[in-house]
């Protein structure tokens, strides 16, 4: 085999020379084989159950699955909401022959294609398209009864590296004709970049995948709970009684972005693992004292506390870090150098300490505002406290607000102040 194989040049225009065409596949290894490059929902979510809540978007997707023209569904909504999960349980009915399912789709198999298989080990020209045929050849095929299925497919449109585009290139004349049927899946921000290609947003139709409430989550929950006591053999115990309680912690202490039934359930998982974690934590304590030692081992169930749960849902807002307990006598002390602003001082302490007792539920971070004129302590209130806690304040007038460049600047200062303490200005910024 010579170089010429690999450069696809040979004596022709640029061929092995710098600057010259970019080197093609050598023909090693065969023809690809889609079914490597996919993942078989059916044979993979064959036993994962029914989902609440979500038949009448199953029912819509199927709709869409069997039209004549463009039978291609495209699922937006909230990240956390549960998209791929409907998918999986459409996998699910389909693969054991529920009655909602069409005739036109009956042994139909959904098959993932996760974007990262096509790049990966695309290191030569016309590798990408190679792959991407064959899955297309393989999905299109009528005997095979296949549904394509992409999550995150904005990654299609959005992202930088050409490859990516080139994948949505060729699946639009696929998609367009009806030859595929394609389910993508996509969050609400995200699927806004869609439109940045029209040629290929038109080829979805959207079914919109909204949060859960409250009460449709707590049920979720209940739903689910079995499947964690089978992956704990049976050794943990959680009143179904806590479950409310775990949607609303998961709810004050969710961080941004995440929307339910994700965030619960990830506040149970972990909640779960953390009292599991302790328990082991206890067994060591004691290895040595055989009274304590029999009695963990007399009580091998786990429970799981509302404390635990809340700690740990404070634990995922807010990591490892505890704040100092409040010293109210200092504060007072520090404060006494103002006069004349004892009404406006006796409420900030009041609320200084409600945020310490954590009397009052709260999604945000406390603030307070002085509404008073010009000249008359505000900034000394503020200036004052910090001093007997160690905490560091920024002094930020409103004004710097207000033009983009300024707001760059603020950001800035407040994602180098953590990493480089001192610094002013991009010039103070070290090297390398």
């Amino acid at each position: 085999m010579g170089y010429s194989n690999f450069t696809g040049g040979g004596t022709g225009a640029g061929g092995g020379m710098p600057g010259g065409t970019a080197p093609t596949a050598p023909s090693i290894g065969g023809p690809v084989d889609p079914t490597e490059l996919l993942i078989n929902y059916n044979q993979k979510f064959a036993n994962s159950g029914h989902i609440l809540y979500r038949d009448a978007i199953v029912e819509e997707i199927l709709g869409i699955m069997i039209g004549k023209d463009k039978p291609n569904a495209l699922l937006i909504g909230p990240a956390g909401t549960g998209k791929t999960k409907i998918v999986e349980n459409i996998a699910y009915r389909i693969q054991n022959n529920d009655p909602l399912i069409p005739a036109q789709l009956y042994g139909y198999t959904i098959y993932e294609l996760p974007l990262s298989n096509i790049v990966a080990g695309s290191s030569f020209v016309g590798q990408v398209e190679e792959k991407i045929k064959a899955v297309l050849d393989f999905i299109s095929d009528p005997k095979e009864k296949a549904i394509l299925f992409i999550d995150e497919i904005h990654m299609l449109v959005t992202s930088s590296d050409r490859t990516y585009k080139t994948i949505a290139q060729i699946l639009k004349p696929a998609m367009a004709r009806g030859d595929i049927r394609t389910i993508g899946a996509t969050t609400t921000q995200e699927g806004s970049r869609l439109q940045d290609d029209p040629a290929f947003n038109r080829r979805f139709s959207r079914v919109i995948v909204d949060e859960l409430t409250k009460t449709q989550t707590v049920d979720v929950l209940t739903n689910a709970l079995p499947s964690y006591y089978a992956h704990y053999n049976n050794k943990i115990s959680l009143d179904v009684s806590l479950l409310p309680d775990i949607v609303e912690l998961s709810e004050t202490y969710k961080t941004a972005g995440s929307h339910r039934p994700d965030t619960s359930l990830t506040l149970l998982d972990r909640a779960i693992g953390e009292a599991v974690i302790n328990r082991k934590k206890q067994e060591i304590a004691v290895a040595n004292d055989p009274v304590l030692s029999s009695a963990l081992k007399n009580n091998p169930i786990i429970p799981i506390t509302r404390k635990q749960i809340r700690a740990t849902a404070i634990r995922l807002a807010t990591g490892n870090n505890k704040p100092e307990n409040l010293d109210i006598d200092h504060l007072k002390e520090s404060l006494s150098v103002i006069h004349g602003q004892d009404q406006i001082l006796e409420k900030l302490i009041r609320k200084l300490r409600e945020n310490e007792l954590e009397l009052y539920p709260k999604v945000r971070p406390m603030k307070n505002r002085s509404d008073k004129d010009h000249r008359k302590g505000n900034y000394r209130h503020a200036a004052d406290y910090p001093e007997h806690d160690g905490i560091q304040l920024t002094r930020q007038p409103v004004t710097d607000y207000r033009s983009a460049s300024r707001i760059r600047r603020i950001q800035f200062r407040c994602r180098t102040s953590v990493r480089y303490p001192g610094i002013q200005s991009i010039s103070d910024y070290p090297s390398g």
